[in-house]
């Protein structure tokens, strides 16, 4: 069995108004001040904690070493720690208009190299929020740091269409599926379809650190089974009918194009 090495995801939330412009200052302190001055090569990590939120976002120094995607982090951890800091100071004011108790909001954005080829840049990514309800939610995301062109792309850029891929892989995948599912579940049957290749976080993969050659598939928690079974992940390798797929542009990155 090969040792896969993933070519994989991090996520994304949009901006909108800070704080300020609600008129609620939440006295926060953030650890952004002077980034222009931090090394380069040095993992980036945002800590920001108040007793209205606390907020992390970071991801590793190799991101660095490209400079648009590392100015696209840079912008997002921004965007990301102004909209969620503008949330939880409406929500607390909420609480406090209506005297119900306030619990602080969480959110962390958290990335870390899965791998890297030639071409491409591998991060993985999980995103966790806490919003005032029973518990947190944990979501995945998909993308791929292309080093040669400095700009992200989707996974599923690197194939002809999403229906394709899906033809090509959905008897594999939708297999291993079920069997993670029965060794998980014990003696409790397995209910439910298995899910369309959308439904799924995709990330290429890499053995060898040289080409493409598997492709791993993420199902957050409530996705593939109930909540309670948590998050499924299934790894192929990339096999004729899969490599038939691949885009034009992209068929010199993986094994077996020769």
């Amino acid at each position: 069995m090969k040792e896969w090495v993933g070519i994989g995801a991090l996520a994304l939330l949009v901006g909108c108004s800070s704080a300020d412009e609600i008129g609620h200052e939440v006295g926060v302190a953030d650890t952004n001040a002077e980034a222009a001055a931090i090394d380069q090569k040095e993992p980036r990590k945002i800590e920001v904690k108040s007793d209205v939120m606390t907020f992390e976002y970071s991801w590793p120094g190799e991101v660095a070493g490209v400079s648009a995607l590392n100015g696209l982090f840079e912008m997002r951890a921004a965007e990301a720690q102004d909209a969620f800091r503008t949330m939880a100071a409406e929500a607390k004011l909420d609480a406090e208009k209506f005297d119900y108790p306030y619990r602080a909001y969480a959110s962390s954005w958290n990335r870390q190299v899965d791998g890297e080829t030639p071409r491409f840049l591998s991060l993985v990514g999980e995103s966790y929020s806490y919003t005032g309800g029973a518990h947190g939610n944990t979501t995945y995301a998909a993308t791929l740091g292309d080093i040669e062109a400095e700009k992200e792309i989707g996974a599923l850029d690197l194939f002809t269409s999403a229906k394709d891929l899906d033809a090509a892989i959905r008897p594999d995948y939708c297999e291993l599926l079920k069997s993670q599912r029965a060794e998980r579940l014990g003696d409790v049957e397995v209910l439910g379809d298995c899910p369309p290749l959308g439904d799924f976080v995709l990330s290429p993969l890499s053995s060898d650190g040289e080409s493409i050659d598997g492709l791993q598939l993420l199902a957050a928690p409530s996705v593939a089974g109930a909540y309670a079974e948590g998050s499924y992940t299934v790894a192929l390798d990339i096999d004729a009918d899969a490599l038939a797929t691949v885009a034009p542009e992209y068929r010199d990155a993986f094994a077996g194009s020769d």
